[in-house]
């Protein structure tokens, strides 16, 4: 059996033989079926864009647009937001969209639907479809030890490939222990040419937890990032342009460049004192999977149907992806999963300087939903959830 099959294999058998894959367990609260798998401003029509639109609204429909609509104005206006685009897709076509708000304050440039947001950590999950889609392929180790592609990681890491994905190796997190070992003053702050280069800057670092518990890791993705640059032998930022970014035609994902950004990026906020305030944003290179690439609302939603429609990964590479390796957590691999109204979820969060970030898929409806806000504390996954429950509750 080659390597690319055999994680998805041990997906349908570790429900009962758990030991086998201790990082790939999985959860025991899905529906499944023999095989193991799980089965998968102003509110408009949008113009002509990279997906299909609908050419007409039913009264049921134009009720659900008005309740996104009031749901989306109130959620705005009580937070004093800098600007927000929700997009909503049904059936592989944007049904809905509101912009509300400027991409740019100090211009008067209004929010757009293509403007352009940092991903902060929806990054995971893009890191993690690479990651499965190469897996699939065959050309990358997913189930292998982290140390397996990555030479000179300090014998404390014990933790597989696949663990640092669901969050579960043990790697710390912002504010946690640090080794005298590494590097004082602004790492973080620096510009770096590879993964593995910036993962020499806390992999000194003692574990946080054991590994196989669940604790939140964006320091786990630069591991991830850096054994896939040493398996591929090419740059983070060339392996997001050539496995997604141009076969799927997402032209403005990519990893943030702040000294080069895209012409149509927002202009990050902070809230101070209830005023939005202008910010220079920090160096993500340090963190490019786990929370520094960019994308328009645009693009991240067609990301967001082609995942739903198995047209990235396989619908069994999709279903190991999204499911859970264990009971502890609803955390699965790059993202979470929800199981809401009879209808399997899978859903992600970004919080960051100039950035509140959250998409939602459910791909048995073919539906898919992008919320962004150019400001840290924007909401934007509390109001995802909220729109998601209107949208499908029967």
């Amino acid at each position: 059996m080659k390597s690319s099959n055999r994680f998805l294999c041990m997906v349908s058998v570790c429900l009962s033989f758990p030991f086998l894959m201790p990082g790939l367990a999985v959860s025991q609260s899905r529906q499944r079926p023999a095989n193991g798998l799980v089965r998968p401003q102003e509110t408009t029509l949008v113009r002509p864009a990279p997906t299909p639109t609908v050419s007409g609204l039913a009264s049921n429909e134009l009720a659900l647009h008005q309740k996104l609509d009031e749901e989306i104005a109130k959620h705005f206006q009580s937070k004093n937001l800098p600007g927000i685009v929700v997009l909503y897709a049904r059936d592989g076509g944007t049904v809905f969209k509101k912009t509300l708000g400027y991409s740019n304050i100090q211009t008067k440039r209004p929010m757009t639907d293509d403007a352009v947001f940092r991903l902060a950590s929806i990054s995971k999950l893009v890191s993690s479809v690479i990651c499965f889609k190469l897996y699939s392929q065959g050309k990358f180790p997913l189930e292998a030890p982290t140390k397996q592609c990555l030479p000179g990681l300090p014998s404390h890491h014990t933790h597989l490939i696949s663990q640092l994905l669901s969050c579960r190796g043990g790697v710390r997190h912002y504010g946690e222990p640090k080794s005298p070992k590494s590097p004082t003053g602004n790492w973080a702050g620096k510009e770096y040419n590879s993964a593995t280069t910036a993962s020499k800057q806390f992999w000194h670092d003692p574990s946080f937890s054991d590994v196989g518990k669940v604790h939140y890791s964006t320091f786990g993705h630069t591991f991830v990032d850096a054994c896939l640059e040493n398996s591929r032998k090419k740059n983070i930022r060339t392996i997001i342009r050539e496995e997604l970014s141009v076969p799927y035609g997402l032209a403005t994902l990519r990893a943030e460049d702040i000294d080069d950004p895209h012409a149509n990026q927002v202009a990050p906020y902070v809230n101070k004192s209830g005023f939005n305030s202008p910010i220079q944003p920090d160096r993500c290179e340090w963190k490019i999977g786990g929370g520094g690439m960019v994308c328009s609302a645009e693009d991240l939603l067609k990301f967001g149907i082609l995942l739903g429609d198995a047209k990235i990964l396989s619908k069994n590479s999709l279903n190991a992806m999204m499911t859970p390796p264990d009971t502890q957590s609803k955390y699965a691999f790059g993202c979470k999963y929800y199981f809401e109204y009879g209808q399997n979820i899978l859903a992600k969060s970004g919080g960051q300087p100039g950035a509140s970030t959250y998409i939602w898929v459910a791909p048995g409806q073919r539906k898919a939903m992008v919320v962004l806000v150019n400001r840290q504390d924007g909401g934007a996954s509390s109001l995802g959830t909220k729109l998601r429950k209107i949208v499908l509750k029967p």
